[in-house]
């Protein structure tokens, strides 16, 4: 993974503007802290890289994915049985059918049912690529998941925000407010860890990116007035089934992705 220091120079002045920032917001909560510092560096818009573009390795990032969705899947599984009383599966088309326009508004399409063949079809997508090609194509897909996944923790903040009010607070019963905190709180720490990685490897390949997506605004537009208790239990079920489905195309697609390297061993990844 990349070597990534502190520019000591320019992190005095920088820190205190950082410093600045979580005064004025009143600190961030760990949501926050989620999608604007994900990996908790002093000062995460002075990060200098050491590691040349062409040589950026993946396995941790991969590995990452791999073992947040592991948590993210049992998590919801549980949650999923226990709100809704039927089991994940069979909950699946009802998120099928739902559009959530503040989680899809940037284009991103990602198919929301795989085909057991779906690395196969990555792959004949790809296998027409250069590697450079190919590899700058799932580079692409890292950034527009990353805003997607911004939004997606910017949901699970409303999703607490909701919970502490009183008026939905009584709506629910003891144990499914347990159940809804801890899952709530084991996805945040899964989708922090998996932002954590990709930021490490955005800062190498595209830092003037990541930095302009991270002073983005991504509002979302949730108006939870008028969402009744059902409502916002599908809600969340979207949130968190539409983290797994792109938890799952991104390793697919790395699957597809090492398998066009391996056509063509002794190739660099990028040009």
């Amino acid at each position: 993974m990349a070597v990534l220091t502190v520019d000591t120079k320019s992190i005095d002045g920088k820190q205190q503007q950082y410093q600045q920032q979580q005064h004025a917001y009143g600190g961030f909560s760990p949501e926050q802290r989620m999608w604007l510092n994900p990996c908790g560096y002093p000062s995460p818009y002075e990060i200098e890289v050491s590691t040349p573009i062409n040589n950026v390795d993946l396995s941790k990032m991969r590995d990452q994915v791999n073992s947040s969705l592991g948590t993210v899947e049992v998590s919801i599984r549980n949650y999923t049985k226990t709100i809704f009383g039927v089991p994940m599966d069979r909950h699946h088309t009802t998120w099928e059918g739902r559009d959530e326009p503040w989680i899809y508004k940037d284009g991103l399409r990602i198919p929301k049912k795989f085909r057991n063949d779906i690395v196969d079809t990555i792959f004949m997508r790809i296998s027409y690529m250069s590697i450079q090609e190919a590899t700058r194509d799932f580079y692409r897909l890292l950034k527009d998941s990353y805003r997607r996944y911004i939004r997606l923790a910017k949901g699970i903040e409303q999703m607490k925000e909701d919970l502490e009010n009183v008026h939905n607070k009584a709506k629910y019963k003891r144990y499914e407010i347990e159940l809804l905190n801890q899952v709530r709180e084991e996805v945040r720490q899964s989708l922090q860890q998996v932002l954590c990685e990709i930021f490490e490897v955005l800062v190498v390949i595209d830092k003037k990116f990541l930095f302009q997506t991270l002073q983005e605004d991504h509002a979302i537009d949730i108006n939870d007035s008028y969402l009744d208790e059902s409502e916002r239990k599908l809600r969340d079920w979207t949130i968190y089934r539409e983290l797994i489905n792109q938890l799952e195309y991104i390793i697919q697609y790395m699957k597809a992705l090492e398998q066009r390297r391996n056509a063509s061993p002794g190739v660099p990844a990028v040009a």
